[in-house]
């Protein structure tokens, strides 16, 4: 099942408005959704699938592109000029028009990327790694394949886990998307499995524990000795590890920046999960925050 990108969309449409909406869907509307998803399914949007990306190849005519096969992938030509990258296990395919946009490159890791940018910081991609680019050089039959830096996103890596994860520039609080290699996938299973282990009353099942495993890796979930604090470009929200005591505040992404500092550096203060003390921090800071789902407590 693809991920609803209008739920997704419609929980930025605050950027343009000066306050808080407070009918507007919050990160947990969005996630509730996203949770229904199989894993592997989960695992195909983060690594680019459903995706529409480019190479700039000239002279590459798509009659003469060879069929080839690796573990992971299969490669073929398309009418239209298009190179299909179809992923074994997930069945979905990349399709990637010859003739116009080359291979981005991270400077600081070297990792490279197909990226399809569709813009308010939505984008498809799929990571490029040595047997894939090597795939896709004997399908083209071709010594090299043309790279350029990579633009507008950045590479960042989780200092818990070690596993990588991309996001648009201008647009890190949408979190963005895993880097996910079999090395990556078998860290992140671990990463649920603590979810399980410490949250049994709370998670229904393994598949919940590893989307939240999945936020935990690109900042946007933290575990507590309560429960488990969730934060979005216009939400934060708890929910307690009984299942009882939970709550969602929505507020004005603008000031994300700001809220993410405190989301990041304030797990150890002892009240960091109660209503109260994010109803305190919003009102000192000025910023609009409007709790929308209550704490029963």
């Amino acid at each position: 099942m693809q991920i609803n990108r209008t739920d997704i969309l419609q929980s930025q449409q605050i950027n343009s408005s000066k306050h808080v909406n407070t009918t507007q869907k919050s990160f947990g509307d969005v996630f509730s959704k996203k949770i229904s998803s199989k894993k592997d399914e989960y695992i195909a949007s983060e690594i680019g699938a459903y995706t529409y990306a480019t190479y700039n190849s000239k002279g590459i005519i798509p009659g003469d592109i060879k069929s080839t096969e690796t573990d992971q992938y299969t490669i073929s030509g398309r009418d239209g000029g298009y190179l299909r990258i179809e992923n074994k296990e997930t069945k979905e395919g990349f399709m990637w028009k010859l003739g116009e946009n080359s291979i981005q490159v991270d400077a600081e890791t070297g990792q490279k990327f197909l990226i399809n940018d569709l813009g308010a910081g939505f984008f498809n991609m799929v990571a490029v790694d040595s047997t894939l680019e090597n795939a896709i050089k004997e399908s083209l039959g071709v010594d090299e394949l043309e790279e350029k830096q990579l633009e507008n996103f950045t590479v960042h890596q989780d200092g818990n886990t070690g596993i990588y994860y991309i996001t648009a520039n201008g647009y890190e609080s949408q979190g963005g998307q895993l880097i996910l290699d079999d090395n990556a996938k078998q860290k992140l299973d671990a990463l649920a499995d603590k979810y399980m282990e410490q949250y049994p009353q709370l998670l229904k099942n393994k598949q919940e524990a590893w989307f939240y495993a999945t936020f935990e890796v690109r900042g946007m979930a933290k575990r507590t000795n309560s429960g488990i604090m969730t934060i979005s470009p216009n939400s934060i929200s708890f929910k307690d590890k009984y299942n009882e005591n939970s709550w969602t505040s929505v507020f004005d992404p603008r000031d994300w920046g700001n809220v993410k500092s405190k989301y990041d550096s304030g797990s150890g203060d002892l009240d960091y999960s109660k209503w109260l003390y994010w109803d305190s921090f919003f009102k000192s800071n000025k910023i609009s925050g409007t709790l929308i789902q209550a704490d029963t407590n």
